[in-house]
C-alpha cells in the first residue's frame, strides 16, 4: 500500500466517523481533525506522491471556506469548512472542488426529498459530513 493510499484510508476512515458523529450530535471531533491533520501533513512530507501546488491551493481554498463560516456566523458550520481544508489537503484542489460541489448535490436531492415530504422546511438543519462521505466513497467506485 503506497502512502498516498494510506493517506486516502484514513481520510475515508475519518470521514466515516465524523459523519456518525455529524448526523448524531451536529458536531465535529475536534482533537480527531486535528489528529487527521497532522497524520496528513506528516504523509505529504514524507511521500513524493503529492503535488504541493495542488495542497497549498486546497489549504487556499480551506481559507475561504473557513472565512465564508466566519461571515455567515456558523450557517456553514466551522467544523465543516476545517473538515473541507483538511480533504482539500489530502486529495488536492482539483478533485476536491468536485467532491464538495458532488455532495452539496447530495446534499440538495436530500433536502428536496424532506421538503416534498413535508419532513423538513426551508430552516431546518442538515449534518453535512454524511453526504461529504458519500461524494468520497463515490470518488473511490469510479
Amino acid at each position: 500500500m503506497s502512502l498516498a493510499q494510506l493517506t486516502g484510508l484514513i481520510l475515508l476512515l475519518f470521514l466515516g466517523t465524523e459523519a456518525l458523529n455529524d448526523y448524531k450530535k451536529k458536531k465535529i471531533n475536534m482533537p480527531a481533525l486535528v489528529i487527521t491533520f497532522i497524520l496528513v501533513i506528516l504523509m505529504i512530507f514524507i511521500s513524493k506522491d503529492y503535488s504541493i501546488m495542488q495542497r497549498v491551493l486546497g489549504v487556499c481554498a480551506g481559507g475561504v471556506l473557513i472565512i465564508f463560516s466566519l461571515a455567515t456566523r456558523g450557517k456553514f458550520g466551522m467544523g465543516d469548512a476545517l473538515v473541507l481544508t483538511l480533504m482539500f489537503l489530502t486529495i488536492g484542489i482539483t478533485k476536491g472542488i468536485l467532491l464538495y460541489f458532488l455532495s452539496l448535490i447530495y446534499t440538495m436531492c436530500y433536502s428536496a426529498v424532506l421538503l416534498v415530504t413535508k419532513r423538513g422546511n426551508k430552516n431546518t438543519e442538515l449534518a453535512f459530513m454524511p453526504f461529504l462521505l458519500f461524494a468520497y466513497v463515490t470518488s473511490l467506485l469510479l
